[in-house]
């Protein structure tokens, strides 16, 4: 990335301009900000995929804050503050969004994930997006939202991409902490008389915590819960590349399991 910060004024960023204070040497009584290696004047010169700088004007004020520059480097070009990385220890996206909570965009896709996850919170049917009175709130606090919003048919589709997402940071948890686990099994029925069998493991992290993340969840058919536990184990085990992982199994006394 070449000749990031350039002046209005085109004045170069060594130069000692009475107008212009050099970056490399900034005045003993000015507040000194990371920012300031990507900006000058507030006109950004961050260069774009196509090549061109950003050129962004940013308005500041009296009190020198520099947040609208940071947010901007953040949002627009993905740079964030060296002093808060080392070669060991990356910010990453969620970190980030922990501590900055940028504000995020109404569109189809991010309206689309934000329904995935509202109802698998509230464990709602995916019919929920056709309801007349939910469509009613979405569109109270945003008018322009009913355009936008998808059908259940693509909202169906888009929780498997959802899935995959999260099902990819959970085998890098998992593999970042040595693929040793211990292993326990439950079953229960639902109100609606279906059977459900769950695939726990449990393993130590890097921070020495016990962590235990949930890797299936089957219905069951039949009394055989036995059997089909024997059937379905090994395929969990062998979709998430565990098969020489297996530290304990564990699961009730239940007859129907011996």
């Amino acid at each position: 990335m070449s000749s990031i910060v350039h002046s209005i004024q085109s004045t170069p960023v060594d130069s000692p301009n009475p107008s212009l204070p050099s970056l490399s040497e900034p005045p003993t009584n000015a507040k000194q900000s990371w920012v300031w290696l990507y900006f000058s004047n507030v006109k950004c010169q961050v260069n774009s995929q196509s090549g061109s700088p950003c050129k962004k004007i940013l308005m500041h004020d009296q009190s020198g804050s520099t947040k609208s520059m940071s947010d901007h480097l953040w949002v627009l070009h993905q740079l964030i503050n060296p002093k808060t990385t080392n070669l060991n220890k990356t910010l990453t996206l969620d970190k980030y969004v922990q501590h900055q909570n940028p504000k995020k965009s109404l569109s189809a896709e991010t309206l689309k994930t934000a329904l995935i996850y509202f109802i698998c919170d509230c464990d709602l049917p995916m019919s929920v997006s056709k309801s007349t009175s939910f469509q009613a709130l979405l569109e109270l606090c945003s008018p322009s939202v009913l355009n936008i919003l998808v059908r259940q048919k693509a909202l169906t589709s888009h929780l498997l991409n959802v899935y995959f997402f999260h099902q990819e940071k959970l085998c890098a948890l998992i593999y970042g902490s040595g693929k040793q686990l211990a292993f326990t099994t439950d079953t229960w029925t639902s109100p609606n008389i279906k059977a459900f069998m769950a695939i726990t493991g449990h393993f130590i992290n890097k921070e020495f915590n016990v962590v235990s993340v949930l890797l299936d969840l089957t219905e069951i058919e039949g009394n055989h819960l036995g059997q089909s536990l024997a059937n379905q184990f090994p395929t969990t085990l062998k979709q998430y590349e565990l098969e020489d992982s297996i530290i304990a199994i564990t699961t009730d006394n239940a007859w129907v399991n011996q």
